[in-house]
């Protein structure tokens, strides 16, 4: 059994597998660490942190949680641009739209958003695929049963607050 597991700086953490009581947590338990609005981690922005209760410790790395100012520059895509016009610094809460070059299509959604954890989402970047290679689905509407051709999209999923426990200031 794992002691509670000790509070890290502006993370919060939740439990992804095992159990976790005040008292410890048994072996095999994994909890994931995010920074908390404001901060990023400053070895792996954007990306969770695991740990694993085994043998009596808590091992993986720990988040090192710092302040930051603006999101990083957008990625480039590959056969595409960013239609929005380049700035030094890109605030929280700017947008960024996408655009292929000639001869391809977009998959997925055009635009990537700057939100309050300095992370760009969605975090799947759209994708420039070839005209001949794209091509069409058909696909049915229930209302009223009329075949139209359009064109697949990016699925996206709604994702809702993670339950998070509080481990430091």
């Amino acid at each position: 059994m794992c002691p509670s597991p000790p509070p890290i700086p502006y993370a919060d953490f939740e439990r992804v597998e095992g159990w976790l009581t005040s008292n410890g947590a048994i072996h095999g338990t994994v909890l994931e660490y995010g920074c908390r609005v404001g901060y990023r981690d400053s070895r792996t922005p954007c990306l969770p942190t695991r740990r694993t209760c085994h043998a009596g410790q808590w091992i993986g790395r720990k988040p090192s949680c710092v302040p930051f100012d603006y999101c990083e520059r957008p990625p480039i895509i590959s056969h595409g641009f960013m239609k929005t016009a380049p700035e030094n610094a890109y605030h929280v809460m700017s947008e960024v739209r996408y655009e292929c070059h000639a001869g391809y299509v977009m998959k997925g959604t055009d635009s990537l958003k700057c939100l309050a954890t300095g992370c760009w989402m969605p975090n799947e970047l759209p994708t420039c695929v070839r005209e001949d290679l794209y091509g069409n689905l058909v696909c049915f509407t229930r209302a009223n049963s009329e075949r139209r051709r359009t064109r697949p999209t990016l699925f996206q999923s709604r994702v809702g607050p993670p339950a998070t426990t509080r481990t430091s200031p």
